[in-house]
């Protein structure tokens, strides 16, 4: 498999898969199904930068479930749960 490293402020997530039953169990088809907003971090820069080029810390780590904004991240061709995401659209991380 090819590696992917995002750059800049981008941060590579793999995508959990949509929902398929509703809490009360009845079950949806495709059509009805949203995309989850949770994800895991499967990659970082090794360098994170703003728009201007400066280096900026960041709190996440490979492995971190993620909470992301809805309508964000692109999609990686050929890869249908991978996603590059800007830092600032990640809402936070979840803890189990």
């Amino acid at each position: 498999m090819t590696e992917i490293s995002p750059l800049g402020d981008r941060i590579l997530i793999e995508q959990e898969d949509a929902e398929t039953k509703t809490k009360g169990g009845i079950i949806l088809v495709p059509s009805a199904q949203e995309k989850s907003h949770i994800g895991v971090v499967k990659a970082i820069p090794k360098i994170m930068r703003d728009k201007k080029g400066k280096e900026i810390p960041c709190d996440l780590k490979i492995g971190d479930k993620v909470v992301f904004a809805k309508f964000h991240g692109n999609s990686i061709d050929g890869k249908e749960n991978l996603l590059t995401v800007k830092y600032e659209d990640i809402l936070g991380v979840v803890e189990d």
